[in-house]
């Protein structure tokens, strides 16, 4: 443990740990994740798989809360990568309640989509893909054109709840944490929309947890902390799987489109009599235009770096518009027609998406995003002998989003792959008169390491045929047969995991 000078000794964190004993290291966590809290620092904690991080960081937390953190500043957001990370912590509040009897309750947030009730009535919205389901969600609940009849439900006038609502949140607060499974069956049940009644139980939670997004995303973060009651100087968090914030960061400030998705939109403008300008069929010829230029240069494949200002000049050339301003005025108002063309969809029992709207909403955020911290390139797609183009948007930089990080009053990021801290804090942006590392060693004995590679098998993406599980499934048996004793198996998803079983 790095920089330990000063630090607190804390309560006896047994009064507060729901396990009738600790794991190896697992004090060691508690200690520092204390400390970190209750200093305001951002610790970064390398510990590997089987030293029970989540339940030492909650340890950690209820200690800070009862002894060192005022109220305002005893919030914690958690973050977690997948679903399975997010219902570890579900899990352990409820156990913390239980075994502890600690008034400790979670607002636990997957998806809009993941909590939408009317999806189950509707499957054409369950096909959407997630931005068209965001953006149809939108309208419906605008009630402009079409309504969501639990949305509807949710508030007896703008600002007050219903009674149906606040029986919903009653109920889910009465569990001490939920899962999403467990609060769409309850929205259901009353009428009302699930995703809703969490963000209700927010203002009434100690924790809140959920994706990256939550924090990450300013639209998102601005929709949600404010119901929480805490400000980012006030809040406490805790980054799961810390080694994909970099990766995600990124991620989510990038894309790319094909001349194929730029086709369809103008076969759509037509169809719905969507007046675009000849702008999707212009970009569909451009985008392949630049494929071609980039295929005779690089062959396919290769990203090749274009600017966007000269997109945009010979796009307001060829259209005839009279300036910048003037297209994404355009843009905006093709996003906007995107918008009623998913609900009619939706509304015709068809998948709610729209080329026009995703495509406009790409150009927006392609045209608009620059800088260093941005590259713009075109890309050559070969299938079957025939040559399309793309166009694509990559952050550089994951500071942009992440750099948030040091706006909180304390952040824990934490994994068992992490292992150089100066990485993450130059690729962050981290404060580093701030930071502090723990690395704690494997709790389990060299002499207990069996390391093996099976090159006959793989779980990689283009190799998961039947034909491949089988073979896995094969394999497997036939180790677990040889160890005769315990053996815990791992796989890269749940639907692996689900295909090599059968």
């Amino acid at each position: 443990m790095e920089g330990q000078e000063g630090w607190l000794p804390g309560p006896d964190p047994a009064g507060y740990f729901p396990y009738p004993s600790f794991r190896r290291y697992q004090r060691d966590v508690i200690a520092f994740a204390y400390n970190v809290l209750v200093r305001g620092q951002i610790g970064l904690v390398n510990a590997p798989c089987g030293i029970g991080k989540s339940i030492a960081i909650l340890t950690a937390y209820l200690m800070a809360r009862d002894t060192a953190l005022p109220r305002e500043e005893a919030k914690l957001m958690v973050l977690t990568r997948t679903k399975a990370q997010l219902e570890i912590y579900v899990r352990e509040v409820r156990r913390i309640r239980e075994k502890l009897g600690r008034e400790l309750r979670a607002a636990v947030f997957a998806s809009r989509k993941d909590m939408c009730p009317l999806k189950l009535d509707r499957p054409s919205l369950a096909k959407a893909r997630y931005k068209d389901f965001l953006r149809t969600c939108r309208e419906l609940r605008r009630g402009k054109r079409a309504v969501c009849p639990y949305y509807e439900a949710t508030y007896r006038s703008r600002f007050k709840l219903s009674s149906a609502t606040r029986a919903a949140v009653e109920r889910a607060l009465r569990l001490g944490a939920a899962l999403p499974s467990e609060i769409l069956e309850i929205g259901r049940d009353l009428g009302v929309c699930s995703y809703e009644v969490v963000k209700c139980m927010a203002r009434r939670a100690d924790m809140l947890v959920g994706n990256y997004n939550y924090l990450l995303l300013e639209p998102v973060r601005d929709a949600i902390l404010w119901r929480f009651g805490a400000d980012l100087p006030e809040l406490n968090c805790v980054v799961d799987e810390a080694h994909n914030i970099d990766k995600w960061a990124v991620e989510v400030m990038s894309d790319d489109i094909s001349s194929v998705s730029f086709s369809r939109a103008a076969r759509e403008a037509e169809e719905y009599e969507v007046r675009d300008g000849g702008l999707m069929e212009l970009m569909a010829d451009y985008v392949d235009k630049l494929g071609q230029e980039t295929y005779r240069l690089y062959g396919p494949d290769y990203e090749r770096l274009i600017d966007p200002g000269l997109v945009a000049e010979d796009v307001l050339s060829k259209l005839g518009l009279t300036s910048r301003r003037v297209l994404m005025a355009l843009l905006r108002s093709l996003e906007a027609e995107g918008d009623k063309i998913r609900l009619a969809r939706a509304e015709e029992g068809e998948a709610a998406i729209s080329y026009v709207g995703r495509c406009a909403s790409f150009l927006i955020d392609f045209l608009s995003f620059s800088g260093r911290e941005f590259a713009h390139y075109s890309l050559a797609v070969e299938r079957d002998g025939n040559v399309r183009g793309r166009i694509g948007l990559r952050c550089l930089d994951p500071s942009i989003t992440a750099g948030i990080l040091n706006e909180l009053r304390s952040v824990i990021l934490m994994s068992g792959t992490l292992w150089e801290p100066d990485y993450y804090i130059e690729v962050l942006g981290l404060d580093r008169s701030r930071t502090q590392f723990l690395s704690v060693p494997s709790p389990f004995p060299r002499s207990s390491r069996l390391l093996l590679v099976d090159k006959a098998v793989s779980t990689k993406y283009e190799r998961r045929v039947e034909a491949e599980f089988n073979a896995i499934a094969r394999r497997l048996s036939a180790i677990i047969r040889a160890i005769g004793g315990r053996v815990a198996v791992y796989f890269p998803s749940y639907d692996v995991m689900h295909e090599v079983l059968k």
